[in-house]
């Protein structure tokens, strides 16, 4: 019998520029922000976790409509180290058999038929962190008093228990104590109006999607 196909294996191409992002709150999270920002011609699909990054990208030549793509844009983590999480995008195009990124992220690299680029969460500057950085650096300015709250529960939490994913407690704290996004996942509240799209913070990515 033959090997049976992924889910995504399948998912049809249906516009010529393509976000891959990581995760399914990344790849949500990428959807509202094309929505807040009027962008209508991308689609966004979810690669899975970083690992998964080359195998997804072996599966996108195959399908149906991948002949009309002229722009990709690849969205992860720094996690700890923004330079290697660029590294790591290079080295999956690179075995996948893909035109290469540029060496920075924030950047498009320009080929005959297809532009690439990379978008390293939270920022252009940041040597680490992850998206949940990106969208506590988003919080509307009215809520900001919050975050001292959120803050010093973090803090006694650290005593008590080391924290090995501060910036997903943040933010989760901060979620928390809103009434209408408590229990909610990272692309779920971008959705549902929790962050500030036009703030300084997402200046990078939405140049990214707006160049895209």
């Amino acid at each position: 019998m033959g090997q049976e196909c992924k889910p995504y294996e399948t998912e049809k191409i249906l516009k010529e520029k393509l976000i891959l992002a990581e995760g399914a709150d990344g790849m949500r999270f990428c959807i509202a922000a094309l929505a807040a920002y009027g962008i209508d011609d991308v689609q966004v699909f979810d690669f899975g976790g970083n690992e998964d990054l080359i195998r997804y990208l072996r599966t996108l030549p195959p399908r149906d409509g991948f002949d009309r793509v002229n722009a990709i844009l690849i969205v992860r983590d720094a996690e700890d180290d923004a330079e290697a999480a660029q590294r790591s995008i290079r080295t999956a195009l690179i075995n996948a058999g893909f035109p290469q990124c540029h060496e920075r992220a924030y950047e498009y690299e320009e080929h005959d038929d297809l532009r690439i680029g990379t978008a390293i969460f939270p920022n252009s500057r940041a040597a680490s962190g992850a998206l949940e950085d990106l969208c506590l650096a988003m919080i509307p300015p009215e809520q900001h008093c919050k975050m001292g709250l959120v803050d010093s529960f973090v803090e006694q939490a650290d005593q008590r228990e080391r924290l090995t994913r501060r910036h997903k407690t943040r933010l989760h704290a901060y979620l928390s104590i809103q009434n209408d996004f408590v229990g909610l996942k990272i692309g779920e509240v971008a959705r549902a109006g929790a962050w500030d799209w036009d703030s300084q913070a997402a200046n990078d990515f939405r140049e990214m999607l707006v160049n895209l």
